[in-house]
């Protein structure tokens, strides 16, 4: 593998990394508000499946086919109520501000928590 054709395979992944920190970075710098946060992730991540598919990968090698087991849809069950209920009593638990938090209060749980809990659910 020549050099050039080495560092053209990895093109496509510092892309798609920069359209993943867009967000987070746009609202660390005051670019756009934190209130947005959730339409961002959204728009990001359609456009991430729909380059995904557009350049020749199937939803189901996305993993965003239908499985037919029924152990994945207990096991994926049992997982949103486990999730559901630590959002449960993390707004019982924690009293808020009227204030947006920080942004970076908001990566941790989004690289720890939200974006693990996406590709298993």
């Amino acid at each position: 593998m020549t050099f050039s054709r080495q560092w053209r395979s990895l093109v496509p992944l510092a892309a798609f990394t920069v359209l993943l920190l867009t967000p987070g970075l746009a609202i660390h710098f005051g670019l756009m508000p934190f209130a947005y946060r959730t339409y961002a992730l959204v728009a990001v991540s359609g456009l991430c499946i729909v380059l995904c598919v557009l350049s020749g990968l199937s939803l189901a090698d996305l993993g965003l086919g239908r499985p037919s087991f029924r152990e994945h849809w207990l096991g994926c069950a049992v997982l949103t109520l486990g999730l559901a209920a630590i959002m449960v009593l993390q707004t019982r638990l924690f009293s808020f501000d009227a204030e947006p938090p920080v942004w970076l209060s908001f990566a941790p749980f989004y690289v720890l928590v939200s974006s693990p809990s996406q590709e298993v659910v």
